[in-house]
């Protein structure tokens, strides 16, 4: 596996190549982003770990533009700074954002899962690639993951802040699933929009699934999904829970399966795998789905 670390700061720079100098990976740095891009085609990383905050281009653009550049490419922020706007931000292009100092232990940890995933892509899936941001779970997964990456373990104002802006078709959405997928919530007592912006909080997997409700309803009426979330209702009710969202990965997974067609060179498996990367899932998640 080849391995890019990018930072303006050569001191972390030569420290990560110190730490990772026996773990048979090719490490490669560059002391920013421009110089990354411009060394990109001669690296050819299969993983890129960025700082946050550098001069001229953060590491969320930085990120963006090579999710551009080359899709495949796993997409990670190591930094010292949490700054919430930029983490949200990030939560579209990161795989996963973590903070230095790391321990050298961790970072191999988290190499070696990073190490397996990326081994499975595929090189190229173009096609997956236009059917992954076409699909309808895009939107409600984008929501969640940045429901899971708010720093602080906060809500971040995903729901709650917009819910004054409600349709009468989204509320109707949200009562319905409150309705048919969590028995325990009494929808009659949901009156006001104080009342509301509490449950989207203490239930955020709800504004999730009315996300999906809406742009794909027969996913709703799937029984055996219906089943599923009713049994596993606790999980999905936990903030910030890799397990909960691996959990609801693993849940459509047959459905996300009918929808793709294996070619030649790539089984439907390595394009649902592929269909996850692009969605830039955390890889905390996506190795639990594997």
């Amino acid at each position: 596996m080849k391995i890019l670390f990018v930072d303006d700061e050569p001191m972390i720079l030569n420290g990560i190549r110190r730490a990772l100098y026996r773990s048979g990976w090719k490490i490669s740095i560059a002391d920013g982003p421009q110089k990354a891009l411009d060394a990109l085609q001669d690296i050819q990383p299969d993983v890129i770990f960025s700082d946050a905050i550098m001069p001229g281009m953060n590491g969320v653009q930085f990120l963006q533009q090579i999710s551009e550049i080359s899709p495949c490419i796993a997409r990670f922020i190591l930094s010292g700074q949490a700054d919430e706007n930029l983490v949200l931000q990030g939560s579209q292009v990161v795989h996963g954002w973590y903070t230095k100092p790391c321990s050298h232990t961790l970072l191999n940890e988290q190499l070696e899962i990073i190490s397996a995933i990326a081994a499975m892509l595929p090189v190229e899936a173009p096609d997956v690639a236009a059917q992954a941001t076409a699909s309808p779970l895009f939107a409600p997964l984008s929501l969640l993951k940045q429901h899971m990456q708010c720093v602080n373990g906060q809500v971040c104002a995903l729901g709650n802040a917009d819910i004054s802006k409600f349709t009468d078709d989204q509320k109707q959405a949200l009562f319905h699933v409150a309705e048919t997928l969590f028995n325990d919530i009494d929808t009659d007592k949901i009156k006001d929009e104080a009342s509301l912006a509490h449950l989207t909080q203490s239930r955020f997997p709800l504004l999730l699934l009315t996300e999906v409700f809406l742009r794909a309803p027969e996913l709703i009426q799937n029984e055996e999904l219906k089943t599923q979330i009713t049994l596993h209702g606790e999980q999905f009710a936990e903030r910030d829970n890799t397990d909960g969202m691996a959990l609801l990965i693993n849940l459509l997974k047959p459905i996300l399966r009918d929808k793709l067609t294996a070619t030649e060179h790539i089984s439907v498996d390595t394009m649902l795998l592929y269909m996850l990367h692009v969605w830039s899932l955390p890889y905390s998640v996506i190795h639990k789905t594997l």
